[in-house]
């Protein structure tokens, strides 16, 4: 079944909420459970301790995995062991390099969407259906800069990327990152405004519970935010590591989620304090926090 371009946000978000089924979206959203997916962002090597662990995939990284700056030949070895892993890549994060402006004086947007389109049609190639769109490096707003010009680029080049990510079935979902990290879209209230301008059923929204912690950004955000959110992110408030057992209570995020009947998948994004010997307890946390929310 085939999305027409000319859907009106309105019933597009009507639809993706109640999980009407859309092919075109299948790999980018779990079906319906008593909990979402969880999931990690670690290197593919280590996707049998995962799933021994009780997580259910792992998120890689778009210059790592897709590598979008090699030609085909390169990608290939990467496509073959994408498919013999023992839990699956269903997203990918770290979108676009920092060497590549998206806003500001030297904005380039042609070489950032090749390099977009490349990534988005591998993604698609091999069965991952979000790309988590971060890169705070490649958003900052330069200093002196315009920001209201600076929110019309990256809605312009929102829109020319959109198309080949709807093709590819694929979902972007923009991810407000913390002041510390970039200037601009940091909060999943400036992430709406973007969405909502491009208007486009390729291009969702992100909730990194880390980032919201750290700009004490309540649970009602995720409220707010509705349908638009395609895919989320966790780790300890502060410190970034990874959730553990008396660490940050994501328990309110979690219910939100619930109230938006959200559907998609969790990954721990972390700075790992702990290696392979504590995935299970890390795993289980989580479930635990989820199901008493």
């Amino acid at each position: 079944m085939s999305i027409h371009p000319v859907w009106s946000r309105r019933r597009f978000l009507g639809t993706a909420v109640a999980g009407s089924g859309i092919a075109i979206w299948a790999r980018g959203l779990t079906a319906a459970a008593s909990r979402p997916e969880f999931g990690a962002v670690r290197p593919i090597e280590e996707a049998a301790a995962l799933k021994a662990a009780g997580f259910d995939f792992i998120e890689g990284f778009v210059g790592r995995l897709l590598v979008p700056d090699k030609p085909d030949a390169d990608f290939a070895p990467n496509a073959a062991a994408l498919k013999s892993l023992a839990i699956p890549v269903p997203v990918c994060n770290s979108f676009i390099p920092g060497t590549l402006k998206i806003v500001g004086a030297e904005a380039n947007h042609d070489g950032a969407a090749t390099y977009a389109e490349t990534a988005i049609r591998r993604a698609g190639s091999s069965g991952i259906g979000i790309i988590v769109f971060g890169s705070g490096g490649a958003r900052k707003v330069p200093d002196g800069f315009d920001v209201a010009q600076a929110k019309q680029q990256f809605i312009t080049f929102a829109k020319r990327i959109a198309p080949a990510a709807q093709q590819a079935k694929v979902l972007l979902a923009l991810e407000p990152l913390n002041r510390k990290e970039t200037n601009f879209i940091n909060s999943l209230a400036d992430g709406v405004e973007i969405v909502d301008a491009v208007a486009h059923p390729a291009f969702r929204l992100h909730a990194d519970i880390y980032h919201m912690l750290q700009e004490n950004e309540p649970p009602e955000a995720i409220t707010a935010a509705g349908a638009r959110i395609a895919h989320v992110h966790v780790a300890q408030q502060g410190t970034r590591h990874a959730p553990m057992p008396g660490g940050s209570d994501f328990r309110p995020y979690f219910k939100a989620l619930k109230g938006i009947g959200y559907k998609g998948r969790v990954a721990v994004e972390a700075v790992w304090q702990d290696k392979v010997d504590q995935f299970d307890r890390i795993a289980a946390y989580l479930k635990e926090q989820w199901d008493a929310a």
